[in-house]
């Protein structure tokens, strides 16, 4: 009996140094696992980086006509386009100039439209890109010269015609 105890013991301590040699080793390997992931993050992240600055490379502005505003105040607005699948469109709304009057000038706002319609029976399918529609915003208060009253000259039209008088 006592050598049954004897061998149960020591099969018990074995077995228990087996299972920790095996942890020890599986945490040793999940540990070089992270490792590598955060390896493999690092350069999908810089490559994702590098992919979206390529991107930004196409974006363009499209110009609407302006209006006035107010006094010597012109608002213009444009859509932003070639928006490519993964950038955040009023982000690079927000980040994108345009050349007005040849100065280059951030939006003053940024407008999101998304329009979707199902295609249930007759009604057709409007998709506006995978962003929806980014609309950038300009206020703009310098060299706007129409948007000002201006005034000719003052002439006498009396004394340049005197047949008006009679």
């Amino acid at each position: 009996m006592s050598l049954v105890l004897v061998v149960f013991f020591l099969s018990a301590s074995v077995g228990c140094m087996l299972d920790r040699l095996y942890n020890y080793d599986r945490s040793m390997r999940m540990e070089g696992d992270i490792i590598k992931w955060k390896e493999e993050k690092a350069f999908m992240d810089a490559e994702r980086k590098k992919w979206h600055g390529e991107q930004r490379v196409w974006l363009t502005w499209d110009l609407h006509p302006g209006r006035c505003l107010r006094y010597a105040t012109r608002k213009y607005s444009a859509t932003l386009s070639n928006i490519g699948i993964g950038l955040d469109g009023l982000g690079e709304c927000k980040n994108k100039t345009l050349s007005i009057h040849g100065r280059d000038v951030l939006p003053a706002y940024c407008n999101l439209e998304v329009n979707l319609w199902l295609n249930f029976g007759l009604q057709l399918t409007r998709f506006q890109g995978p962003c929806g529609r980014v609309t950038g915003h300009w206020i703009i208060g310098f060299d706007e010269v129409g948007c000002s009253p201006w005034w000719d000259t003052l002439m006498d039209k009396v004394a340049i015609h005197p047949d008006l008088i009679s």
